[in-house]
């Protein structure tokens, strides 16, 4: 495989995962302005509270997303 065909491939593939990463962006964007975290619950309390678990989970999605391999 020639360099620029190769360098074609490695654009059009990273290109791919910035989308991806992009989309999972935008997903948790709008899970984090969803209902669930709007208002006050029954008990009086806050909805916009939000578990750390929840954060690192969808952060390490990303970065999963993100890692590349040469």
């Amino acid at each position: 495989m020639n360099y620029i065909k190769k360098l074609e491939n490695t654009v059009f593939d990273r290109g791919s995962v910035i989308l991806a990463a992009d989309q999972e962006i935008r997903e948790f964007m709008a899970h984090l302005n969803s209902s669930k975290f709007q208002g006050v619950d029954l008990d009086g309390s806050r909805k916009d509270w939000i578990s750390t678990d929840d954060v690192r989970s969808r952060l390490q999605n990303i970065l999963n997303l993100l890692m590349i391999e040469d």
